[in-house]
């Protein structure tokens, strides 16, 4: 069972599997969003991913207690005003990767 102190068992308890991006199109698409938005305005911590991943919809609060997580994003990011926003979206759509909001 996957714990708070021990993320490597994240991937296991999974509610959501997702399409694994290949580590050169993750680097790719960090370095696209800290040119968009400064790199204080992107995170791809665990911890991030963790907090950011949550919302309090009942079965969302059951997972959690069970140890289980949605699919974690790669990034979390801070935009400043709509351009930043729409930058973002025109890098997502140009490398095909879908996009939350929270």
């Amino acid at each position: 069972m996957a714990t708070k102190n021990n993320p490597k068992n994240l991937e296991k308890s999974t509610i959501y599997k997702k399409k694994k991006l290949s580590e050169k199109k993750k680097k790719e698409i960090l370095k696209g969003l800290c040119n968009i938005l400064g790199s204080k305005n992107v995170s791809n911590r665990e911890i991030d991913k963790i907090s950011y991943s949550k919302d309090y919809w009942p079965i969302a609060l059951r997972w959690t207690l069970e140890g289980k997580t949605a699919a974690l994003p790669d990034y979390i990011v801070w935009p400043k005003n709509t351009k930043q926003i729409s930058d973002v979206i025109k890098l997502t759509n140009e490398k095909e990767i879908p996009v939350g909001q929270l």
